[in-house]
Formats: structure tokens, sequence, C-alpha cells
């Protein structure tokens, strides 16, 4: 039996699939690029993707299935330690405010919040991402 007639009986015994291999890689590839930027991807945020640009609402067990077939996993989101954090330098803040300029926003169109805390509060947060990483 030559390899293209292997291939295709194998997908011919298995469960008939959401996307097809191409539309897989796309998926995968959208949480790999999150994860790279610091992005969060939770199962609600990759379903809504999914919904918005494919038009197929997917269930919470078919994302497991997904990512074990495409090597991701579930992490736990790390903080950032005091001792990593640093102050930005004058020349990042100058940047910043000239970015801001940029925008041509009145000064009541500008809005800060403040998210110091002073108590040890932390949510769980997971997120997907390459196994091992």
């Amino acid at each position: 039996m030559s390899e293209e007639a292997i291939i295709q009986r194998t997908k011919a015994k298995g469960w008939n699939r959401l996307f097809s291999e191409a539309e897989e890689i796309i998926l995968a590839g959208w949480v790999v690029y999150r994860r790279m930027h610091g992005k969060l991807v939770s199962g609600i945020i990759f379903s809504n993707f999914i919904q918005r640009n494919f038009g197929v609402s997917v269930e919470k067990s078919w994302i497991s299935k997904f990512m074990a077939r495409n090597h991701l996993s579930s992490l736990l989101v790390q903080k950032r330690s005091p001792k990593r954090a640093r102050r930005s330098l004058p020349s990042e803040v100058d940047q910043f405010y000239t970015d801001l300029d940029a925008f041509n926003l009145e000064p009541n169109h500008i809005a800060s919040i403040d998210v110091t805390s002073f108590w040890d509060w932390s949510p769980v947060l997971r997120t997907y991402g390459p196994k091992g990483s």
C-alpha cells in the first residue's frame, strides 16, 4: 500500500474533524504567537477567537484535545519578581509622551488607572502555550 493510501485510510477511520490540518496549524500558531508576546490565552479567549474567525462554536473538551494534539499545555501565569522590576529610563518616558502626542488627545480624554496593591492577593491565572515553556 502506498504512503498516500495509508494516510487516506487512517483519516477515514478517525473522527470527523472540525478543522483541516492547515486550519489547526493556524489556530496553534495563534496560541503560540500570543504566548510569545506575553498575552493570555484562556479557553474562553481561544473559543471566542475560533467563533469570531471561523464561525464554529467549540466545547471545552475539544479545546483540551486540540491542545494535546498540537503539543500545547495549560501554564500558570507567573508574576514578575520585584527584583526584576525596574524604573523606566528617561528616554522611554519621552518616547511614551511622544507616542501619546501623536493621538492628538485632549487631557480630559486620558484616564490613568493605578493598579498598585498593598496586599498579597493573587488570582490563579492560566494560559495556553507550548509544552515545557
